[in-house]
């Protein structure tokens, strides 16, 4: 007889990783993708990628929230996926104001009202750097000609500003008044003092 021995040994398992260089990021951004792998001689990525390199990067610009996958293909067939979560947080809108004066030309001692209005607004201040409500009025009595800005503030540190001019006239001057007597009022002929 003869004989001959086979030794079977078990390959090791195919392994990989995957990261972001961005977990989250805003609509219209993109982020590089970076995976590898161990004992793999294949991988596809899914949405619509197909076919990668066992280890590599990519760039993706997700328009949505998005999981992508790669699964790994060692040389007896089996298969081990990797799989990253892109967050997409809609792009930030910025802020918008409107601005009006029930007046915006008044004599010096009236008053006047400032009307303001924000859409995309956190925070704002009114024209002497002072918090104020998003939305509100104001009455106000300039002795002089002014103008009103007030800022609003959104997200990423992005503001507006609003400004409303009010002129302010002097009223015009009182015309004088006079009278004027006589004592007496008729004189003699001849004359006479009064």
């Amino acid at each position: 007889t003869c004989g001959v021995t086979i030794i079977v040994t078990t390959p090791p398992p195919c392994n990989c990783t995957i990261s972001a260089t961005k977990k989250t990021i805003v609509a219209g951004d993109s982020t590089p993708l970076s995976w590898d792998s161990e004992n793999a001689v294949s991988a596809v990525m899914d949405n619509g990628v197909g076919t990668v390199s066992v280890s590599g990067t990519k760039t993706v610009s997700p328009t949505e929230t998005t999981t992508y996958t790669i699964t790994f293909t060692d040389k007896s067939g089996k298969k081990k996926t990797c799989v990253i979560t892109i967050v997409v947080t809609p792009k930030p809108v910025p802020p918008t104001c409107t601005l009006s004066a029930d007046r915006t030309s008044i004599v010096r001692g009236e008053s006047t009202t400032i009307t303001w209005n924000s859409e995309h607004a956190l925070t704002a201040k009114g024209p002497f750097g002072d918090p104020i409500e998003l939305h509100d009025s104001w009455t106000t009595s300039p002795t002089e000609t002014t103008t009103y800005t007030f800022t609003f503030y959104g997200t990423n540190d992005k503001k507006v500003e609003c400004s409303v001019k009010i002129v302010v006239t002097t009223p015009p001057p009182t015309d004088p008044v006079c009278t004027l007597t006589g004592d007496p009022t008729t004189l003699p002929i001849g004359g006479g003092s009064v």
